[in-house]
């Protein structure tokens, strides 16, 4: 299995492509192959190179090496860096303004289906944006799950120091009344 992206922004990042990474060989021809069948060195693959199921694949080649060994987590790596990593970024640049733009041509649209006396297409307009509504109240969702710190969900027991009564802390403090005539106020 090669790596798929399963953040808040998986439906944009795979709108156009599907985008599943990968440690691809590179064969003395040129080509790639996601194959791990044999040895790597029985196999004939001179480097190993990150690579996309979307036809991307990076510049950078890295030594041959064994699935799962330290070149095969470099190009995955390169992968992740080079062309997910951007993906995600875009995605969430242009995700928010054109969800913003798409609900707003939709709340036109209802308006002026009511106006025009078609209740009955305005209302499948409306239940689209509610679905639209419901989905990003998802991604939100997970937004705000990404920005939470790891908790420890250990219970602990908390420990409060012994409680003492204080009588004289019960009784409000005693204000003597004087009588200030010079300013006419009263303290």
């Amino acid at each position: 299995m090669g790596i798929v992206y399963v953040g808040p922004y998986a439906d944009d990042v795979n709108h156009d492509a599907y985008h599943e990474g990968y440690a691809a060989r590179l064969w003395p021809d040129g080509t790639l192959t996601s194959s791990w069948v044999g040895e790597h060195g029985s196999t004939g693959h001179i480097g190993l190179v990150g690579a996309c199921e979307c036809g991307w694949r990076s510049q950078t080649v890295h030594p041959a090496g064994d699935l799962d060994g330290p070149e095969h987590q470099a190009a995955k790596r390169d992968f992740e860096t080079e062309h997910l990593d951007p993906l995600v970024e875009q995605a969430r640049q242009r995700s928010w303004p054109l969800w913003a733009r798409r609900v707003t041509t939709r709340a036109h649209e209802i308006t002026h289906l009511v106006q025009a006396g078609r209740p009955g297409d305005a209302n499948r307009i409306l239940n689209h944006l509610r679905d639209d509504v419901d989905h990003r109240s998802t991604v939100l969702a997970d937004l705000v799950d990404e920005q939470q710190p790891t908790v420890d969900h250990e219970p602990r027991a908390k420990v409060f120091p012994q409680l003492t009564v204080d009588d004289r802390a019960a009784a409000p403090p005693a204000v003597p009344a004087t009588n200030n005539t010079a300013n006419g106020r009263r303290r």
